[in-house]
């Protein structure tokens, strides 16, 4: 019985490995656009007269942070936020760089709302299997 307990709420360590990675990844970017932004204002996209670089770290933080949090609530709460506030972000910033409304800041010539949607749809993908295997 205890066993049955303990074996249910381990988490999956490869998901794991990939959540801390790319959660990691995407807060490394944004950390070197938050940079370059101080130095060369105007650099990132604005939300509301505020570099989107800002919130969009936060957002990776968030899903960072949430990983090493124990309390089931409190961790699919703090991961729900970041993730999908992040996808919304990425997703507006997406569609108007593809409009031509919107112009993204490049790395190695791909504009990183591309890649931050795609960064945080992997992310809900992973987090949303590992939240399943948990509760079956």
């Amino acid at each position: 019985m205890i066993y049955k307990k303990m074996e249910k709420t381990r988490r999956n360590p490869v998901l794991r490995v990939m959540l801390y990675l790319s959660s990691g990844l995407g807060a490394i970017i944004s950390a070197y656009l938050v940079i370059k932004e101080s130095y060369e204002p105007g650099y990132c996209p604005r939300i509301i007269d505020i570099p989107a670089c800002y919130p969009v770290i936060v957002c990776y933080i968030l899903v960072f942070i949430s990983l090493f949090i124990d309390k089931r609530s409190a961790r699919y709460i703090i991961f729900y936020t970041g993730t999908l506030t992040g996808l919304v972000i990425a997703l507006w910033f997406s569609a108007g760089q593809l409009m031509s409304t919107r112009a993204c800041p490049p790395l190695l010539h791909i504009p990183l709302c591309y890649g931050s949607l795609v960064l945080f749809a992997i992310i809900l993908i992973l987090g949303t299997i590992e939240v399943r295997k948990k509760r079956s």
